[in-house]
């Protein structure tokens, strides 16, 4: 009977090595692929009122995709310093790095 224990707890601990080295393995490829998801979830908050991607559905709110990276992220960078007004844009860019406001012009800028 001591035998057949010892085979299962070997077994039991063979697994939870398996399953930790498996864990492991999926956090570094998430960890990989976290930096592409970041400029959508930054853009994301930008949907309300410039549309899915950047893509306006009223003439009120300016479309942001396909603009020029520079002119974006000058415009961005605007709101932020507070040289140029607006409602809530100064608000929100203040939240935003100067890294982040980037990703943002590049993926907008991106967008066709």
């Amino acid at each position: 009977m001591q035998r057949v224990d010892t085979k299962v707890t070997l077994m039991t601990r063979f697994s939870i090595k398996v399953s930790v080295l498996a864990a492991t393995c999926l956090i570094a490829l998430a960890a990989q692929a976290a930096p592409d998801a970041k400029p959508v979830y930054f853009a994301s908050n930008c949907a309300n009122c410039h549309g899915t991607d950047g893509r306006s559905a009223t003439e009120i709110m300016p479309t942001l995709a396909g603009q020029d990276r520079q002119t974006l992220l000058a415009s961005m960078r605007a709101y932020k310093s507070g040289e140029r007004s607006g409602t809530i844009m100064p608000q929100l860019m203040q939240g935003y790095t100067d890294d982040e406001l980037q990703q943002l012009a590049d993926y907008f800028s991106a967008q066709k």
